[in-house]
């Protein structure tokens, strides 16, 4: 299964959307904030994952996000 950071790169991916555009459509006021998304780097909080599901019509879904948290670093 893979990890909402992949998932995350692959919506941007095939979208051609940028971190910049994806930032201001969940409210987020740096696009390197998405980038440590990506990596794995950071984990939204869960109102911004709960944004985060509703840009990706689901794709990206916020439990996973909060899974991910309650695992530790290595899951997220």
């Amino acid at each position: 299964m893979a990890s909402n950071r992949e998932k995350l790169r692959a919506f941007l991916s095939t979208r051609g959307m940028t971190t910049a555009a994806f930032a201001e459509r969940v409210g987020v006021r740096h696009a390197a904030t998405v980038s440590l998304w990506t990596t794995g780097a950071r984990t939204p909080g869960l109102a911004t994952a709960a944004r985060i599901e509703l840009a990706t019509g689901g794709f990206v879904r916020a439990i996973d996000w909060a899974v991910a948290v309650d695992q530790g670093p290595q899951a997220a």
